[in-house]
Parts: C-alpha cells; structure tokens; sequence
C-alpha cells in the first residue's frame, strides 16, 4: 500500500508541474495580451489548456498504468481472493472479440477494446469476465471521424451445465445495437414479464424451451433488475454469456485519492457482486443444470 501511494503522489505531483507552468502562460494571456480581440485570446487559452492535458497525459501514462496495474494485482486480487477460487488476472489481455462476435447477437462496429481478463471459480463453478468496448468508427469525405459506441460495460462466461447444440440469444429491449442472423427467428414466450423485458432468438424453438424454462425465465428477470444498463444473454457451446452495456469500468482505482481500506474493499466488493448474483440468482450451481 506504501508503494502504491508513493506512485500516485509521484502522479499528482507531474500533474502539478504542469498546472504551475501552464496557469502563468493563461494569466499573461488574458491580463498581458491587450492588442489581441477577445476571441483570439480564449482560443489561444483553450488551445493552451488542451497543450496541458496532453503533455499531463504523455508525462503521468506510464505510471498510472503501472499503478492501475499494481492496485488491480495487488489491492483488488486480496479482496477477490476471499470469495472466489483459482483467480487469475492478466490487466493488459480481455475477452477474444471471437468469442463475442460468434454470439451473432449485436454490431461489432470496426473497433473492438477488452482488458482486465479476470478468471475464477464462485461454487466451482467456472467464470470469466472483462471490460469491453466496442466502436464504430466513421470518416467523412473532409476526414473528420465520428464514434459510435456499440457496448460499453463488461462480458462475463460462465459455465452452464445443462446441454444444447443450437445458439439462443436474448436480448433486452432497450438495447439498440441488435442484429440477429437470419438462420435464427424471434421466439414467442409465454411469460408476459419476461416478454416485456427481453426479445428471444434462437435456431430451433423447442431448444429455447429446453433452455428457458419458467424457472430460468424467473431467474434471469431478477438478475436483470439487480443491475444498470441493458443486459444481453447468449447461450452458446454449453456456455452462458452476459453483456452488461452499463458505461462502466470494473475494479478502477481513482488517482486523485489516496486509497482508504475499507471504502476501496467495499467498492471492489459491490463490483464482484455482480458476479455472485449472477451465480446465485440463476442458480448455475444446482444439479438441475447438470441433469
């Protein structure tokens, strides 16, 4: 812990440097230069501040990846350590855009960013999970590029040991991103709740009824009303996958405060969270999934 604050001190303080060069420059600018128009003056200012929070970037981007990277395999593996099994973290390597794109169950756009591959066991059984984001990127006739943004939030994988051979794909409702193969079809279900919240895909209809059975229909409603954001869920190679499109991060420190114990392990633990529910709530560990 010693170490970790020594290095975000060493960030604060390049950061400093660069406020205590730059501020001179603005207030000359705006107090000093009384023969450039007003206009002239604030875009100056504002190409002056952006000059700052590159150079802050470029001078502090080493040490907070390799204090990101400390707080993650140090700080938050101790916590993680106390609920799951067989943990393994690799900060710089995600979830194969392979693994998601095979789901055939949304845009994966022309940018694809995944790291914080955390692996374990909750209940033995097994899971995966990291940050995702996947863009499309866009460039107009004048080479200006816009970004649409597909998925921000995390894939988790977990092991589901009941069988089938055919994909399944649920999607909420409020999901924009959507797009679903033409070899699967929308499947009516009887549950009217579950219908409210979820659109079904699948290859062959009575796999989906093999798979979502009112039980399971009822266990995924009550994950879904635990978490932010729009939840999808494929099921595929005996395997369950859920995207959380939640514009969030997992497991990020903040550098701009010093770390207290037992706020930081309650954070991590609201984060890992997700994942016990998850396994709890949809009851991946019965033996019925394995009958």
């Amino acid at each position: 812990m010693n170490e970790l604050e020594k290095l975000r001190k060493q960030i604060m303080k390049k950061q400093d440097i660069v406020i205590l060069i730059g501020i001179p420059i603005i207030l000359f600018l705006i107090f000093g230069c009384k023969n450039l128009e007003t206009s002239d003056v604030i875009w100056t200012v504002i190409l002056v501040v952006l000059f700052m929070f590159i150079i802050s970037k470029i001078l502090t981007y080493v040490d907070i990846s390799k204090y990101n990277k400390m707080y993650k395999e140090q700080f938050v593996l101790n916590v993680l350590s106390k609920h799951f099994t067989d943990l393994t973290l690799d900060t710089s390597q995600g979830i194969d855009e392979e693994a998601i794109d095979g789901l055939q169950i949304m845009k994966m756009g022309n940018r694809y960013y995944s790291n914080d591959h955390l692996t374990g066991k909750y209940k033995n059984i097994h899971f995966e999970v990291s940050d995702v984001v996947i863009n499309h990127v866009t460039e107009d006739s004048d080479g200006g590029k816009t970004t649409t943004t597909y998925f921000r939030g995390q894939w988790f994988i977990f092991d589901f040991y009941k069988e089938f051979h055919t994909n399944v794909a649920i999607v909420e409702n409020n999901f924009y991103y959507k797009t679903i193969p033409s070899t699967m079809k929308k499947i009516e279900l009887e549950d009217v709740a579950f219908h409210n919240m979820f659109e079904v895909y699948g290859e062959d209809e009575h796999e989906v009824f093999y798979l979502l059975t009112p039980k399971v229909m009822e266990n995924l409603r009550k994950a879904n009303e635990t978490i932010t954001g729009s939840m999808l869920i494929g099921f595929k190679d005996n395997k369950l996958y859920i995207g959380l499109n939640d514009d969030y991060d997992f497991f990020e420190p903040d550098i701009y405060t010093e770390i207290d114990n037992e706020k930081e392990t309650s954070k991590i633990e609201k984060d890992l969270s997700v994942i016990i529910n998850f396994i709890d709530i949809l009851e991946l560990d019965n033996d019925y999934f394995k009958n």
